[in-house]
């Protein structure tokens, strides 16, 4: 086994460090959403229509490319504040009310709005971690929240945080050079697009996964705001893991950390495992 550099982060650092890993790594929102519905995960993906899928990632498509604009666009940067999570919760869970009376026939219309108030809420999240926004890889940084959305289940999985960063790599680094190039005037530009399919193949993973949850009967509308209201929650995690990720890697330096990043993983795995 590779040889673990030593620790020398302050203890507020090595106790970030420890929070990321949890929630980078041991929540998952269909998992959340399943114990929310009292029911398996493959029984709540079973209550949506067979022509669901088809639906969801039009409406995801849309929402992300309107989502870019505004990433591109009017992110600016700020001093650092620390973010709210009770204000966009709130406007998720309004939005998931009123969509839940019409169920997956409002969701281009209640996705690109619940999205942008994402996007936002990422944002917030970032400046708290020192992103500077006027920089367009911390903008950047901002949408791969959306794919890191979707991992695999448990400690240790092959689909791990640094796996899906890692992936997601050659796409980013393509986008951010055109938008360093070219600015925010060709935002539809093809190789941005593509960057947008590559998230979006993974956030329409979790679109799915709520949507699902939605649409088990006598959820209703308090169903739908309470989704959304996870979906939030769960989102604004992956974020605030992520960014102090990038935070700590900007100071200790990324090999470093991601070193330590997987040894407290496989820690955490050994006591998950002897507690079982």
């Amino acid at each position: 086994m590779k040889e673990v550099p030593p620790l020398l982060m302050s203890v507020e650092d090595q106790a970030a460090l420890a929070k990321a890993v949890v929630r980078l790594e041991r929540s998952n929102l269909a998992m959340r959403l399943a114990d929310y519905a009292g029911q398996p995960i493959n029984r709540l993906m079973k209550a949506l229509p067979p022509a669901a899928n088809e639906k969801i990632q039009a409406a995801v498509h849309f929402a992300l490319a309107h989502s870019v604009k505004v990433v591109v666009r009017s992110l600016e940067s700020k001093a650092p504040v620390q973010p709210s999570r009770l204000a966009p919760k709130l406007i998720a869970g309004l939005a998931g009310g009123v969509s839940g009376f019409a169920g997956l026939a409002a969701l281009p219309i209640e996705l690109p709005i619940t999205t942008t108030n994402l996007l936002r809420a990422i944002a917030d999240i970032a400046r708290a971690e020192g992103e500077s926004l006027a920089s367009r890889d911390a903008q950047i940084a901002c949408l791969e929240v959306f794919a890191l959305g979707h991992r695999g289940r448990g400690i240790g999985s092959a689909a791990g945080y640094y796996a899906l960063r890692t992936m997601l790599a050659k796409a980013t680094g393509d986008a951010v050079s055109y938008l360093v190039q070219r600015g925010a005037a060709e935002e539809a530009a093809p190789v941005l697009m593509r960057f947008v399919t590559e998230i979006a193949a993974r956030y329409g993973i979790i679109v799915s996964d709520r949507a699902a949850a939605s649409a088990v009967p006598l959820l209703g509308a308090l169903g739908g705001a309470t989704v959304n209201w996870i979906f939030m929650d769960y989102f604004q995690d992956v974020a605030r893991g992520h960014f102090t990720m990038r935070r700590l890697e900007r100071v200790y330096g990324a090999e470093t950390v991601q070193a330590w990043y997987h040894e407290v993983v496989r820690r955490l795995a050994e006591k998950q495992k002897n507690a079982g």
